[in-house]
């Protein structure tokens, strides 16, 4: 497994996760070390701290609540306020980015300045979520998170 990670490697992404994704196989990965069997080429294991962080994106909310899965988890969780009407949900409008801002963000219209400023906004950002850390973790409230999946324990 994960044979095309190198020593150089700094980020592994599992890109859109189905909602029965098992995240308890990567617990070992996230919190200690990672062992890497290349193809044609010899096991080796990189340390906690040169081994590359794990990304993974889904539409889901977690239905594993318990204090084991939450301690590995860095929530990041966004808003739908930009959002399609269809019968299959209950929106009672569609809001798209162009009805504030009379402009597709980050399009070939966008100036230098709209993208100075919103690479500031993302380094702010991250700024402002490392700079919580406390004894080496980084604490973020799951408060949206944790609602969602408990309406997914109850099938709402």
């Amino acid at each position: 497994m994960f044979e095309e990670v190198s020593e150089l490697t700094r980020l592994m992404i599992i890109n859109d996760a189905h909602k029965y994704f098992p995240m308890s196989l990567f617990f070992d990965i996230v919190t200690e070390k990672l062992s890497v069997n290349p193809k044609f080429g010899k096991q080796f294991t990189l340390p906690f701290e040169k081994a590359p962080k794990m990304v993974i994106s889904t539409n889901f909310a977690s239905r594993n609540l318990d204090d084991s899965t939450q301690a590995r988890l860095l929530y990041s969780v966004f808003s739908d306020y930009y959002h399609e009407k269809t019968d299959n949900n209950d929106f009672k409008e569609t809001r798209k980015i162009y009805d504030d801002f009379n402009k597709q963000l980050q399009s070939e219209d966008y100036t230098a300045a709209e993208w100075n400023a919103d690479f500031n906004f993302y380094a702010e950002c991250f700024f402002n979520i490392f700079s919580m850390r406390e004894h080496g973790r980084i604490f973020i409230s799951g408060v949206a998170h944790n609602k969602s999946a408990i309406f997914l324990s109850l099938g709402v």
